[in-house]
This record gives C-alpha cells, structure tokens and sequence, in this order.
C-alpha cells in the first residue's frame, strides 16, 4: 500500500504520516520498501502507522449502521403494532355493534316471550272455564237438572 492509498484509506495528513514514520523507524525497518520513488507499506508498516482511534472509528461506524437497522426495525415494528391495534379498535367496534343488536334482539325476544306466556295463560283460563262449564254441564245431565237433549 502505498502512502497516498494509506492516507486516503484512515483519512489522515500525510505530514502526519511522515513524522509518525520518522518517530519509528526502528519499528519499520523492514516494513517499508522504496520503488520508483514511492513508498510502499507492508501489513506490519500499515498497523504500525494506522491512527489509534481507527478501530473505534470503524466499531463506531458498525454501531451506528446497527443503530439505524435497529431503528428501522422498530420504526417497522411499530407501524405494524399500531397497524394490528387499529384492526383491534375496529374488531372491537363490530363486536359491540354486535352486542348491542344481539342485547337489543335479545330483550324484543324476552318481551315477545312474555307476550305468548300472557295470551298462553289466557287461553289456558279460558280452556279451564270451558272445562269447567263442560263439567257443569255434564253433571247436571247426569242429575237429570238438565233436559237429555231430547225434544
């Protein structure tokens, strides 16, 4: 890699490079080789020379990536929570409409019931009083209080 590739790659001065070079040399010898004029960097020369805070530079980009996913994420999440919960309000709101006619249903059927229990009553008095004419009626045959039936 060269010192131009360097510089571009951890976006740093490369006067800064030059002096951080000057202040290791000892820790390079071997690690920087000259070709044509230019100076080319071993992995050993890279790690040397790389800033200190690039590790966290790149940790701070990956947690911010990560970040901006889980964000997304939940952005995403709660549009569908809310999207679930409004089905919810209106499942709620026909469920009660429901309610409500079946009550309502229910309390005509009550009062229909009550009605046909009257007129049943009514019709059962009015059999019992025929039957009890009937009765009557027979037993003043069978006494002779009333005529056979014969004219």
């Amino acid at each position: 890699m060269t010192i131009r590739e360097f510089t571009k790659k951890f976006e740093i001065d490369e006067s800064g490079v030059y002096k951080k070079i000057k202040r290791n040399v000892k820790r390079l010898d071997g690690h920087i080789e000259m070709q044509n004029g230019i100076m080319n960097l071993d992995d050993v020369a890279v790690d040397i020379l790389k800033p200190k805070n690039y590790e966290l530079k790149i940790e701070n980009e990956r947690l911010s990536n990560n970040l901006e996913t889980l964000e997304q994420e939940k952005g995403e999440k709660l549009d569908e929570y809310m999207r679930k919960l409004s089905e919810c309000y209106e499942d709620y709101g026909k469920l009660d409409k429901e309610l409500y006619e079946t009550r309502r249903s229910l309390e005509l059927l009550i009062i229909e019931k009550q009605a046909l229990e009257d007129k049943y009553n009514e019709a059962l008095e009015k059999i019992q009083h025929l039957e009890a004419k009937v009765a009557f009626l027979e037993n003043g045959k069978k006494r002779g209080i009333f005529g056979s039936g014969k004219r």
